[in-house]
């Protein structure tokens, strides 16, 4: 026979036993098990047990009861919304159904970390602790991490540099005219004077013309 120590510890974990929340927050809790049963009524009940982990109510726990009313469509639509934050889909719930056990579903939930709230509920002789989840804080101890994709660098855009300008010759200026001076006349000597040297000599002087008319021959 195991201790009554052990057995107590199964039971606890199979929820027998049920230790409540505190009432307030918020407070940091893992979900470290999880079952599936039935009310009184004969309705399915997905549970989830919550321990605390940080501040002076660590190690305190107590089940998050989750139970499943067809009949009661706003009743649904908050169940489906809460099963949603942690996981847990339709199209689970279904497959797990039809194996028989929907802890199958519940047991998304193992592992996970969450900010909550809570808040005392008398239920007629019962009194409830309802546990509103606030944030998700962790996935599931173990579950790899989301990689992210790599970032891929730009190609460096390559910029030519300009090609250099031909040099263009510029236009040769024309030469500004010379003026040329006229040569000056050579000088010319009077008649009967020695011109000397460089002068030139000056014409003879034409005969004179016979007077009267008269034919020197």
């Amino acid at each position: 026979m195991s201790s009554f120590a052990d057995l107590y510890k199964q039971a606890e974990e199979e929820g027998a036993i049920t230790s409540q929340l505190p009432e307030g927050g918020p407070f940091v809790g893992q979900i470290t098990h999880t079952n599936a049963d039935n009310t009184n009524g004969g309705k399915d009940r997905l549970g989830f047990r919550l321990k605390i982990i940080e501040g002076p109510n660590a190690n305190e726990n107590g089940w998050m009861n989750q139970v499943i009313s067809p009949e009661n469509p706003k009743a649904m639509a908050i169940l489906f919304r809460i099963l949603g934050s942690l996981g847990i889909d339709p199209g689970q719930l279904d497959a797990a159904k039809s194996a028989g056990d929907l802890n199958i579903a519940a047991a998304t939930a193992l592992g996970q970390v969450w900010e909550f709230t809570t808040k005392r509920r008398v239920n007629g002789d019962f009194v409830n602790i309802d546990v509103r989840l606030v944030t998700r804080l962790t996935d599931r101890e173990g579950a790899a991490a989301p990689v992210a994709a790599p970032v891929v660098p730009a190609p460096e855009a390559v910029v030519s540099a300009p090609e250099a300008a031909v040099p263009v010759a510029a236009p040769s200026e024309a030469a500004p005219p010379v003026a040329v001076a006229p040569a000056a006349p050579a000088p010319v000597a009077a008649p009967g004077i020695d011109p000397g040297p460089g002068v030139a000599a000056a014409a003879p002087a034409a005969p004179a013309a016979p007077a009267g008319g008269e034919r020197p021959w």
